[in-house]
């Protein structure tokens, strides 16, 4: 399984690449970061997919976002997970913190939120 991340500063912000997203048809799932403080967007992929495939549908679906919404700028999202488009031989790519962890859990954080 493949994935892109994003992690947005604001709920507007965010609130308006899901709307790109569905615009879109590119299905994306919304978490509570560990802080609480920001969302990440994920995308699944039912088949590994390269690396760079993921992260240009990523900035694709950012520009699309910032072109309808011109105040949603580049310091809105902090970074795309995968972070690069290829990886060395015997690479372990990136290290991400997974979602659903124990401890940001109890205070309803590193949760899947519904958007609604």
């Amino acid at each position: 399984m493949a994935l892109f991340r994003s992690l947005f500063r604001g709920r507007d912000d965010v609130s308006a690449f899901l709307e790109a997203c569905r615009r879109l048809s590119v299905p994306a799932a919304l978490e509570r970061s560990r802080s609480g403080r920001g969302a990440h967007v994920w995308f699944f992929f039912e088949t590994a997919i390269p690396a760079v495939l993921a992260r240009k549908l990523g900035s694709h679906v950012l520009t699309e976002t910032m072109e309808g919404r011109p105040d949603v700028g580049l310091d809105s999202y902090d970074r795309l997970f995968p972070n690069q488009d290829t990886m060395p031989r015997g690479g372990f790519g990136n290290l991400i913190a997974l979602p659903l962890q124990k401890g940001p859990r109890g205070q309803d954080n590193s949760v899947f939120v519904d958007e609604h």
